[in-house]
């Protein structure tokens, strides 16, 4: 083999994918936080574009789903530069945000050493992010885009992170207790184990991936409970398209309009991330925990049957 008939990588200008950074980037950003979110390993969830910060306007206003704080992410497709700088610290200290995520097509190196000095000085309950955006082609492809970090917090891994912030505090405390017997009701009584955060103080876990492709997961805020779904395209474009087509279906089996659900759809090209919702406090209402479980794990193994009967799988 010569190597000859290898395709050609190269990379294109931002412009030729999203002309306009306001009109074009934003909106796709918004659409496809996914990409972010993998890039990252942050459990982001979009809530607004262009959100009034007093005079001004935040790009993305997102949350992560592991505490429920604040995400500001600021975007735009030069290299990074002073008024931007300024924006990002004046929207982080107007929203009290955790996360701060700067997105351009080059973090310089002026900025980079700004970023880095902020999450030096500022603690580990605030972390800023510096994330290059690029896009690729091979031969005559479409561009696709990648997500380079290149400034992140010391001892950047969200396990981690939960960890600290939450460990030896009431609040994780409850999480923890509340978590327990509901993992052992899962192992126990349908040999399902939960895969991540039971042993961090977070208010979050990822119950099972129950096909390829899939994840279903869990999380409680300070007002609401969440069960999420996420299907990825790419690895199992079956049930991609069995969910995409079935919406009307999944919302009448799965909502309880007693309890008061809620069902949110987030469907881009890359994925679908279904998130149902219900009012309720772990932190101010532990004499409804068996409650808040027994919602959890029905909603969980309604969302399962459904998936594993859209990958053909009955059992």
């Amino acid at each position: 083999m010569t190597g000859d008939n290898l395709a050609r990588i190269q990379r294109v200008s931002l412009r030729e994918g999203w002309p306009n950074e306001a009109h074009d980037f934003t909106p796709w950003l918004a659409r496809n936080i996914g990409e972010l979110r993998a890039a990252l390993g942050v459990d982001l969830e979009l809530q607004e574009e262009e959100s009034a910060v007093g005079s001004r306007s935040l790009d993305i206003l997102a949350t992560d789903r592991s505490d429920g704080r604040p995400v500001v992410i600021e975007n735009q497709l030069e290299p990074t530069d002073n008024d931007h700088l300024s924006r990002l610290l004046i929207y982080a200290a107007g929203l009290d945000a955790q996360k701060v995520v700067w997105v351009a097509q080059e973090i310089v190196d002026e900025h980079r050493q700004v970023l880095d000095w902020l999450n030096q000085r500022t603690g580990e309950e605030t972390q800023f992010y510096g994330v290059a955006v690029e896009l690729w082609k091979i031969d005559n492809s479409r561009p696709a885009p990648h997500f380079k970090v290149v400034v992140a917090p010391n001892g950047w891994q969200k396990s981690t992170i939960a960890v600290k912030q939450t460990s030896g505090t009431e609040g994780g405390q409850k999480n923890k207790s509340f978590r327990k017997p509901f993992a052992d009701t899962l192992e126990q009584n349908y040999g399902i184990k939960v895969i991540t955060g039971e042993e961090t103080a977070g208010n979050w876990c990822v119950i099972e991936r129950p096909v390829l492709g899939t994840r279903l997961g869990t999380g409680w805020r300070a007002k609401t409970l969440d069960l999420d779904v996420t299907i990825v395209q790419k690895e199992n474009p079956q049930v991609f398209q069995n969910f995409a087509t079935r919406r009307a279906d999944i919302e009448s089996m799965i909502l309880d309009p007693a309890v008061g659900d809620t069902l949110t759809w987030d469907i881009t090209e890359a994925e679908i991330k279904i998130i149902v919702s219900r009012p309720g406090s772990i932190y101010k209402n532990p004499e409804s925990w068996d409650e808040y479980r027994d919602w959890i794990i029905g909603k969980f193994l309604k969302f399962r049957e459904e998936l594993k009967a859209a990958a053909g799988d009955g059992g």
